[in-house]
């Protein structure tokens, strides 16, 4: 076979219908991607023949525009990506299930690229192994079998939007000690409880100590898992971790902030703004929102967009929401009192991450680069007005000028590090890959 070719097949335990109709809705799709590519579909898209276009946003906020060449029901889709307005770029994502007739099917997933016209596209073709693709078949089979197990059908497209009896919600708790542990843990499987919630904690351990005393409570309880936190992984490597690994087995991916600032009790008011169906992502308001990372309520597919960008090191995901363009709600929820320094802190990161998001703007930008080099030079120059009389004997109060001039130089060094430090989340948000 043409090494531009791959492909990678297996025997999946589920009716081809209930296999293919995950395949043919795009809204299902980043479910069981195993690339972490595929971000959000509208829905609605469900491919029925040669000819549709079906629109994927994928994992870097960009959406692709995919041309469908292949389609027989049931059996076989193909379909070749492009930008929004032009032309497919030749590579092509096929599909076959064939049903074996005992309730098991054979599903044979293909990457053709021998078409393929862009240069630029060519390492990233290169990349696409049997390994990844045998990724994607592996989750699509998980999901298709566990639909198959629970006797139920897969929607059509046009009604795949409409809510589970059981919302299916996986709850992100980061800890940074013990004690909240003891305090969140069961308050947030408390709001469970009389609505019909199917509902998992997962604990996002800052340290060692805290993993330790989460697997305790997982050992107790199976609603309770700890997101693996490997040597000196860092909190935003693992929180995007935990957000990949939530997404397929949820509904709803919810993350809570840090430092016990949120009340769980106010979790179902984030869930039912999020089920009046025409915002992706809900954020907690206040101080809440700031903490890292943040109090927000997801749609699992939106999950694994975040996760692309929170393992880029932006670790509060209302920023991240933000970047991403996704239709994003505010809910307002009360703050839990914190001590003093932890006000501080998150203070600190409510001004910072205005700056990021204001920076996203490039007129913003522009004009934030202007003013720092007015400030750098004003601070150049006040600093050598003030210093040199003072050097060579020209001014009395020495001390002064030197005292005056170390605050001056202080505040521009500070400012220009935030400056500098809120530019770098801007510029990480704002990146593409190709």
């Amino acid at each position: 076979m043409d090494e531009r070719i791959v492909q990678a097949s297996r025997v999946v335990r589920a009716p081809a219908a209930t296999i293919f109709e995950l395949i043919a809705d795009p809204g299902r799709q980043p479910e069981w991607d195993g690339n972490d590519n595929l971000a959000a579909a509208a829905p609605g898209q469900r491919v029925h023949a040669v000819g549709d276009v079906f629109v994927m946003t994928i994992t870097n906020g960009e959406d692709r525009h995919n041309h469908v060449v292949a389609f027989e029901e049931g059996r076989r889709i193909a379909w070749r990506p492009a930008e929004p307005g032009a032309a497919p770029v030749g590579h092509e994502w096929r599909w076959e299930v064939e049903d074996l007739g005992d309730g098991t099917s054979r599903v044979t997933h293909s990457y053709d690229w021998r078409d393929l016209r862009d240069e630029r596209r060519i390492p990233r073709a290169t990349a696409t192994t049997h390994e990844r693709l045998l990724a994607s078949v592996d989750r699509l089979a998980e999901l298709a079998a566990s639909i198959a197990d629970a006797g139920g059908s897969v929607p059509d497209g046009e009604e795949a939007g409409a809510p589970p009896t059981a919302m299916r919600i996986v709850v992100l708790v980061p800890a940074d000690d013990v004690d909240e542990l003891d305090v969140l843990v069961p308050e947030v499987l408390g709001t469970a409880e009389g609505a019909e919630l199917d509902l998992e904690v997962v604990i996002v351990p800052a340290t060692a100590v805290v993993a330790d005393a989460a697997a305790a409570l997982a050992a107790l309880d199976a609603r309770i898992g700890v997101a693996p936190a490997p040597l000196a992984s860092s909190a935003s490597a693992t929180l995007a971790r935990a957000l990949r690994e939530a997404a397929p087995r949820a509904d709803v991916v919810v993350a809570l902030g840090a430092h016990g600032r949120n009340d769980p009790a106010e979790l179902p008011a984030l869930l039912a703004r999020l089920d009046e169906g025409d915002v992706d992502v809900v954020v907690g308001s206040g101080l809440a929102q700031a903490a890292s990372p943040g109090f927000v309520a997801m749609r699992a597919p939106v999950a694994a967009a975040v996760a692309a960008r929170v393992a880029g090191g932006v670790g509060r995901i209302p920023v991240v929401v933000a970047s991403l363009g996704l239709a994003v709600a505010t809910v307002d929820v009360e703050d839990r009192a914190a001590r003093s320094v932890v006000d501080v802190v998150d203070g600190w990161h409510a001004w910072h991450d205005r700056l990021a998001l204001a920076l996203l703007d490039r007129r913003v930008l522009r004009l934030v680069v202007l003013v720092g080099l007015v400030l750098v030079a004003s601070g150049a120059l006040l600093g050598l007005a003030l210093v040199v009389p003072a050097i060579v004997g020209l001014a009395g109060a020495q001390g002064f000028v030197v005292a005056g001039c170390l605050a001056v130089t202080g505040v521009v060094v500070a400012a220009a590090g935030l400056a500098l430090d809120a530019l770098g989340i801007a510029g990480r948000m704002r990146a593409r890959e190709r």
